[in-house]
């Protein structure tokens, strides 16, 4: 199954060990994580609102 995950859950998965670092790697064992331009772009320019 393909995942998208928010930039807020990715940002916090590397900034934090907890839920949202779990549901990281089971999305990367278990499924196929896709990312979408506006994530890509907000995770570029570093707009973590």
């Amino acid at each position: 199954m393909r995942i998208l995950l928010g930039t807020n859950v990715l940002v916090a998965a590397f900034a934090t060990r907890g839920f949202r670092l779990d549901i990281l790697q089971r999305v990367l064992t278990e499924h196929r994580l896709v990312a979408g331009g506006a994530v890509l772009e907000e995770l570029d320019r570093g707009d973590l609102r």
